[in-house]
């Protein structure tokens, strides 16, 4: 089941990094960005969908978080 996350809850640098960091499977091209961002959890891992600002088809990136080494 798809939980919905606030996406304006996240401070502007991770905004823009989950909205800029994509890849669009039609264009075949990546970080061209998405619009209209959907921030959500789905079987335990963290999503991004939206529109390609170029082409305007659906994208979908999962979010992993680098653990820092140390």
């Amino acid at each position: 089941m798809k939980k919905i996350l606030d996406f304006n809850s996240l401070d502007e640098v991770l905004q823009e990094i989950y909205t800029e960091d994509t890849w669009c499977s039609k264009c075949s091209e990546a970080d061209l960005g998405i619009v209209e961002p959907e921030l959500y959890i789905e079987s335990n891992r963290k999503y991004i969908g939206g529109k390609c600002k170029v082409c305007g088809t659906e994208s979908v990136s999962e979010i992993v978080q680098k653990k820092a080494k140390g």
